[in-house]
This record gives structure tokens, C-alpha cells and sequence, in this order.
């Protein structure tokens, strides 16, 4: 199966389901049915079932998992240290 085809079929899959956003999870697929995951996630339970999802299309020889967990927050929240003598 053409690699193109197996990262549409994912990322419909992934649409469908409520638990996923499609929109933050990156999908790219290599010509031997490897799939690589990323971009990220709000919980492990969204990353986990997304990976589900990229195993369950036909073609799909393994999935690499490098999703970020972001733990629903904005993003940049916490990414700078607080200025000292701020109320952070």
C-alpha cells in the first residue's frame, strides 16, 4: 500500500475519533509501512490512542511514537523560569 494512502487513512481515523485531536498530531508514514507519530498530545491516554489507531490501518508494518504530552496547557505556559520577585 502507497505510504500517502496509509497517513490519509490515519488521519481520517483519527478525525473520526473524539479522543484525538488530528489537528496537533503529525503523521508520516515511509514506503515500508513505518509510521512516525508526533507534534502532541493533552494526555498519555490521547497519545496511546492514537497509536492505536496508526496500528490498526492495514499496511502499517510499526509505529515510533514521538508525541509531546502538553498536559492541556497554553502554549509557552511555564516555559520561561519567573522573574525573580514575580508572583508566578
Amino acid at each position: 500500500m502507497n505510504d500517502s494512502v496509509i497517513t490519509t487513512k490515519i488521519k481520517t481515523e483519527m478525525a473520526k475519533d473524539k479522543q484525538v485531536s488530528a489537528m496537533k498530531i503529525d503523521v508520516e508514514t515511509d514506503y515500508s509501512g513505518v509510521v512516525k507519530l508526533g507534534g502532541t498530545a493533552k494526555s498519555q491516554a490521547e497519545a496511546a490512542k492514537a497509536i492505536e489507531i496508526a496500528k490498526s490501518v492495514k499496511g502499517v508494518t510499526s509505529v515510533q511514537n514521538n508525541i509531546k504530552i502538553t498536559g492541556g496547557q497554553p502554549a509557552g505556559f511555564g516555559s520561561r523560569p519567573a522573574t525573580p520577585g514575580s508572583k508566578y
